[in-house]
């Protein structure tokens, strides 16, 4: 692939992961810790303002839009293993980052 469409790699934030797994799980409520996703759903192009940084077939996001799932065996386990199970029972895992975002920074997201 031509290096000029590709996004740069977004830099970690380890700090903001740690605060990512001190919330309760996104997707069913669990309480924390939780395991920090990277969301890895493609939102359709009027939706992709919530995403730092979007993420390429088969890469992560970026830090900053990691979401909060239970794990090890709950909702984190679920999106990976079985992704249409996942999105029947919570949608989009994208659709969570703008909730995330109000819960660590109290920042308001417009779509």
């Amino acid at each position: 692939m031509n290096s000029f469409f590709r996004q740069p790699k977004p830099a970690p934030n380890p700090d903001y992961l740690r605060r990512v797994r001190e919330l309760p799980c996104a997707a069913c409520g669990a309480p924390a810790p939780s395991e920090a996703h990277h969301c890895r759903d493609t939102p359709p192009y009027d939706e992709q303002g919530a995403y730092k940084s979007l993420p390429g077939y088969g890469q992560k996001s970026a830090d900053e839009d990691a979401i909060p799932l239970c794990g090890p065996d709950g909702c984190h386990k679920l999106f990976h293993m079985e992704r249409a199970e996942f999105h029947r029972r919570h949608g989009k895992d994208y659709g969570f980052i703008p909730v995330t975002r109000v819960a660590l920074t109290n920042e308001e997201v417009d779509f």
